[in-house]
């Protein structure tokens, strides 16, 4: 791979689209993120395609897939999840410690860190740790804790300052615009000044 001082800045690359994992059992880690985490399943089913065979590498691979999302009705702008279970080829579980190059984690914001701690743990999800204050980085003042998921997924939940419980004059947690969203209110906002 060439060094990146030698590599084209790209114009098109412009946001992520969805997290996905690899797990042992599609229906088991559904129903995690379904019942545990609130997410609602938008898409997913066998996947024994070519396309799919040459994506990913294997030229036998069939795949059962599950696309989740939050929202009622699902909203992909506030994040999708892609749940895959590689029917053929079968893999090997991995060790997935946060300390080891190349694993991931997803973070999910939650509004009150201390009842979803005692929730989670109440259904027997496994944490790290209690819930620690964040003293240092973009997150100062926030609450987070990692957690387990199917097949020992790192999962992290984030509160951020201002979801505070009883955090006065603080905004709320939203999700973020799109950019469809941002470039039709601006378009709103053109036109309100043009008509006056």
């Amino acid at each position: 791979m060439k060094t990146c001082s030698n590599i084209k800045t790209s114009s098109t690359i412009h946001g992520f689209h969805h997290t996905s994992f690899t797990v042992s059992n599609i229906e088991e880690a559904e129903r995690f993120f379904v019942e545990l985490f609130s997410m609602k399943r938008i898409g997913g089913g066998l996947y024994d395609f070519d396309y799919v065979r040459r994506q990913v590498g294997y030229p036998d691979a069939k795949l059962k897939i599950a696309v989740l999302a939050f929202g009622d009705p699902p909203d992909r702008g506030r994040g999708v999840l892609e749940l895959v279970e590689y029917l053929q080829p079968r893999g090997t579980a991995a060790d997935t410690a946060t300390n080891r190059p190349g694993n991931a984690h997803i973070c999910f914001l939650v509004e009150d860190l201390d009842a979803e701690y005692q929730r989670l743990s109440a259904a027997g999800v496994r944490f790290k740790s209690t819930p620690n204050e964040v003293t240092f980085g973009v997150n100062k003042g926030a609450k987070a804790v990692y957690l387990n998921g199917p097949d020992n997924i790192a999962l992290e939940l984030l509160q951020p300052l201002s979801a505070a419980p009883n955090a006065e004059n603080k905004p709320r947690i939203t999700r973020m615009e799109t950019d469809k969203e941002k470039n039709l209110s601006a378009l709103s906002a053109s036109s309100a000044v043009n008509n006056e």
